[in-house]
């Protein structure tokens, strides 16, 4: 393929902004080995040498353009030694949309509430996922997301003859939120969580809260499940280990609940709101 080019022109189908911060029910813990630790993997990324493991042009990236240039450096560089021939056609047709410029960009972020939050080496409480468009087309060509480290996480190529699933709108989420079902909650944002409904983070659910709730859909029209923000949650690697997760969940499904992890190490019991009652 044609050699590793990064250009700053590569970016300028995007604007850079500051990332805010998602809210979170769960923060990782600031004492102890596992923080030490993330702390320490953290001065690696930020020290790391090009052309090491760890290496990403903007460690822990803090606008839109940073976030970006760090996959393309990530990906441009997996490519580039590899003959084109070898290359497959998802990557193939990605690659050449970015090397030509026609490559437009979105980006936006997502709170990572699956119990991969918060490892014994690293951190993952955010995920900044691009959305990256053929401008001569504009169709949605992959989706990618991008740890706090700067890291690629996850990639994500159109489907032959489909399309990537929708990004629900925050706004259109929370009208439609009000109007069937009476609440009246704020603070909407994408979040990435296993259970129900579990969701990746390049597929997101949506998350709101009011007061001591909080509630979690997949997008407008969607069936929205309500839960308590406060008290004892569901403890993955106390609740739910093989011995206990079978008599759990029959008791979860019995009083007609689901589970929803929010991050860390907790899962929580979602019920279905009912439409304009808000109960």
């Amino acid at each position: 393929m044609k050699p590793f080019i990064l250009a700053l022109g590569l970016l300028a189908a995007v604007s850079s902004s500051a990332l805010a911060k998602p809210w979170s029910l769960q923060s990782c813990s600031t004492g102890g080995a596992a923080a030490q630790a993330r702390a320490e993997y953290r001065t690696q990324v930020e020290s790391a040498a090009p052309d090491t493991p760890l290496y990403t042009p903007h460690p822990y990236p803090t606008t839109d353009d940073q976030v970006i240039e760090d996959f393309l450096d990530y990906h441009l560089r997996a490519f580039s030694q590899t003959p084109v021939e070898r290359i497959p056609e998802a990557d193939r047709r990605l690659l050449d949309v970015v090397q030509s410029g026609d490559a437009r960009y979105e980006v936006f972020d997502v709170s990572n509430w699956t119990p991969l939050r918060c490892g014994d080496r690293k951190s993952r409480e955010i995920f900044h996922v691009i959305r990256i468009f053929d401008r001569t087309t504009d169709k949605e060509l992959a989706r990618v997301s991008v740890d706090d480290a700067g890291h690629v996480a996850r990639l994500r190529h159109k489907p032959t003859d489909q399309t990537l699933a929708p990004i629900p709108s925050l706004a259109e989420t929370v009208a439609s939120v009000r109007a069937r079902t009476g609440l009246k909650p704020v603070d909407a944002e994408y979040i990435a969580t296993w259970g129900t409904p579990g969701c990746d983070e390049v597929s997101p659910c949506i998350a709101l809260r009011n007061a001591q709730q909080a509630f979690v859909t997949r997008g407008p029209q969607r069936t929205v499940f309500r839960f308590e923000t406060a008290g004892p949650g569901i403890s993955l690697s106390k609740d739910l280990t093989p011995e206990k997760r079978g008599q759990v969940l029959l008791d979860v499904k019995g009083h007609g609940q689901g589970l929803l992890s929010v991050g860390a190490d907790v899962f929580r019991r979602v019920v279905p709101v009912e439409a304009s009652t808000g109960r």
